[in-house]
């Protein structure tokens, strides 16, 4: 039976293939299917959650195998309603259906300028394969509470985002 001998590539060749250039790719953006920025703070006036405030959507997420997707948040501070009790809810939606909540902050008292830390909030899905459209939105008790972000730099806070990884 003859020896059977692969060619190996020359030092540097870059070698290309279908597969290889999507791992590749995924490697590169590190797993991010989707991402949106935003810069501006966001009043959050919507009372239920099946009326909440839309905050950020990030663009919709094409797969062709299922996979487990992690949907991360993050803002610079929050900001619950000026009242007692107030609450201010982040829930995560799923082509428009909510999904699971992300985050909730409530005033004991009235808030009197109380500001949360706002960070990185994740949840994670395991979905079919199919098309996802990914937004997370807010609500609260009554008033109105504040998603807070900005542009950077000195005395700013950072840009808000939305990310939709594979994981």
């Amino acid at each position: 039976m003859p020896d059977i001998v692969a060619a190996r590539p020359a030092a540097g060749a870059v070698v290309e293939s279908s597969w290889g250039q999507q791992v590749h790719d995924l490697i590169e953006s590190g797993g991010i299917l989707a991402r949106t920025e935003f810069t501006a703070p966001v009043g959050i006036t919507g009372t239920t959650e099946a009326a909440a405030t839309t905050i950020v959507t990030a663009p919709a997420v094409v797969l062709a195998a299922p996979a487990i997707l992690q949907i991360e948040f993050d803002c610079g501070a929050l900001f619950p309603p000026n009242a007692a009790n107030g609450s201010l809810i982040l829930v995560v939606f799923e082509n428009g259906v909510a999904v699971g909540r992300l985050n909730a902050i409530q005033a004991a008292t009235a808030s009197a300028g109380w500001i949360y830390p706002g960070g990185a909030m994740r949840g994670r899905r395991s979905v079919a394969a199919g098309t996802y459209t990914y937004s997370v939105r807010g609500h609260v008790s009554s008033g109105t509470g504040t998603v807070y972000v900005g542009a950077g730099g000195a005395g700013a806070y950072f840009p808000g985002a939305i990310t939709v990884r594979s994981v």
